[in-house]
């Protein structure tokens, strides 16, 4: 079972069902947050690219918990991605964890959970109630 497709606990684990944790291969946005989570920020993906792109996610899950959504009938696989190499050579837990203490600096105290390592969070991570 992939990754992504775990579900733990309480959390409705339906065939959609909200998640703070997606894998950009495959990701739809609503035209209504474009404002909102574009461009993105690319200050932190020298080392790493895809740090702009789980500190977008994390903004998502935390402005519209309940609503980043992570479908198990839509799956994705990418053969040919040839990033292996450079992506053996990052430290992704380093790069994403500057993003989580940057974003969380900026939140009160009681938020600050919401915005979670990715250590700790695997993909499809069940957050919050599909609406």
């Amino acid at each position: 079972v992939p990754e992504f497709f775990q579900c733990a606990g309480e959390a409705d684990c339906s065939e959609a069902y909200s998640t703070c944790h997606v894998d950009h291969n495959y990701v739809a946005f609503h035209a209504e947050v474009i404002d909102t989570l574009w461009p993105l920020d690319t200050r932190l993906d020298k080392e790493c690219w895809w740090t702009s792109q789980y500190r977008q996610t994390a903004i998502a899950s935390l402005r519209y918990r309940d609503h980043v959504l992570l479908s198990k009938a839509v799956a994705v696989v990418n053969y040919d991605h040839r990033y292996e190499d450079i992506g053996l050579r990052w430290n992704v837990t380093e790069a994403f964890g500057r993003t989580v203490t940057q974003l969380r600096s900026r939140l009160p105290d009681r938020f600050q959970h919401c915005v979670r390592n990715v250590e700790d969070t695997p993909h499809g991570y069940p957050w919050g109630r599909a609406r």
